[in-house]
């Protein structure tokens, strides 16, 4: 399952990226081209608005109208013509006219009359290029053989060139330099799209890896909290089933001839009732579905109500209760904080043999805190990690025996969690246990 979520993740991670780069690649090359339009525009403008400065006798000189007419064989270039067209763009022209620049003078026909720079004519198409020519200007790209070229066509009326008849001006630039530019950048966009692809795949497989193993060891944790709870379960509903089976066996007996067995009973439903009562509670917390009801309260009160209602319960069991409590405001929700309290306190009864038990409050920086220490048997240095784990028991066989099921530190430590806090552990072996909980002071 989790490969082939993970080549999915991979898949729409390297389809995103793709898109973005192709998105971006398509702005790219339709700026550039853009640009090239632009700067070749500007040009074939600036070359329109130099000629527009001369008078009709330089215009007649430099468009060629005075060296050439209609049939004038210079109006077809020769090899050796195309050879010198670079100086002819130097000499020919105005001073200021940009390599590949070029003039062409033709009829209101489209007839070729003059070609001052001699660009080779076999290909153009000049009744096209000035169909629909009027008065006004008009830009347009030409395809000429392998050629390509960008004219700007404009009218030459009879009274801006003197002794002659109204003619159409196409100052023309060859497109082959932008396009060169384009293919060389389209080129280096494909080659870079294959490189983005391929690295695109590997970095969302690595990916997607990565942001599968939470999911793993989430699933992971599901799956062995719902086999913990199996077992757990199992146990106590063995021992029912196996008293109700006697009770069964013998129906012609008094409720007091089987008191055992309803007693066993009663005991595993108890322990099943709470079992219950903690998994609910967990998977509610793990679904951030419990609301917390925080209020500013007296930690001392609530901690003063938990150990008079356990002191019995450390009497019975021959221990010293130690309560020292002093006022410390926090924020927090008192039923969950005396659950909280509860929990570590009825632990440190419950494993302490002999010795005493003691409560106190603290206040240090922005933390109120108080601690449950006991002079029980101590946690493994190796364990500590270890106890706030789900259905993690130090003495399975005792904590069975004293009715846990291992959940109680885990739910401590989502109820401090929840309010923003920390607890903390020390433990030496053989010298017992604190645990101190640190819970944000009120503002």
């Amino acid at each position: 399952m989790f490969r082939r979520v993970r080549l999915q993740l991979t898949g729409a991670y390297t389809a995103f990226l793709l898109l973005t780069i192709l998105v971006l690649a398509a702005a790219l090359y339709l700026a550039t081209r853009e640009s090239f339009d632009e700067e070749i525009d500007e040009s074939l403008t600036e070359t329109r608005e130099e000629l527009q400065t001369l008078s009709p006798q330089q215009l007649r000189a430099t468009l060629g109208l005075e060296a050439q007419s209609p049939d004038d064989p210079s109006l077809v270039a020769d090899a050796a013509d195309n050879d010198q067209q670079e100086e002819g763009n130097n000499e020919g022209g105005p001073p200021s006219l940009d390599p590949g620049m070029f003039f062409i003078v033709t009829t209101l026909d489209g007839q070729p009359v003059a070609n001052p720079l001699r660009i080779e004519l076999e290909h153009l198409d000049f009744p096209a290029i000035v169909a629909g020519v009027d008065e006004s200007e008009r830009v347009r790209n030409v395809s000429a053989g392998n050629d390509r070229y960008r004219f700007l066509s404009l009218l030459l009326p009879a009274e801006e060139i003197e002794g002659q008849s109204d003619l159409y001006l196409l100052i023309g630039r060859s497109l082959d330099s932008r396009d060169r530019q384009l293919a060389n950048l389209l080129s280096i966009m494909l080659a870079g799209g294959a490189i983005a692809a391929a690295v695109a795949v590997a970095g969302g497989l690595l990916l997607a890896g990565r942001s599968l193993v939470p999911i793993r060891e989430a699933m992971a944790k599901q799956q062995r909290f719902i086999s913990d709870a199996s077992h757990e379960l199992r146990t106590p509903i063995q021992v029912v089933r196996a008293n109700n089976e006697i009770l069964l066996r013998y129906p012609e007996r008094t409720i007091e001839e089987n008191r055992d067995q309803v007693e066993a009973i009663e005991a595993e439903a108890d322990l099943m009732g709470k079992l219950v009562s903690d998994l609910l509670t967990l998977a509610r917390g793990d679904e951030d579905e419990v609301q917390l009801e925080v209020e500013r309260l007296d930690l001392a009160k609530v901690l003063a109500d938990v150990a008079r209602d356990l002191g019995p319960a450390a009497a019975e069991r021959s221990l010293v209760l130690d309560v020292q409590l002093t006022r410390v405001e926090v924020e927090g929700d008192p039923r969950r904080i005396r659950q909280l309290a509860v929990i570590l306190l009825e632990n440190a009864i419950k494993f302490t043999a002999e010795g005493r038990v003691s409560l106190s409050t603290a206040q240090s920086n922005r933390w109120g805190e108080f601690s449950v220490s006991d002079t029980g048997p101590g946690i493994p240095q190796e364990e500590q990690a270890r106890v706030f784990e789900r259905f993690y028991r130090l003495d399975s066989a005792r904590s069975r025996a004293e009715g846990s099921a291992g959940l109680g530190l885990a739910i401590a430590q989502w109820i401090v969690e929840a309010h923003h806090g920390r607890i903390l552990l020390e433990s030496t072996p053989g010298q017992g246990s604190t645990f101190t909980v640190r819970l944000p002071l009120t503002r």
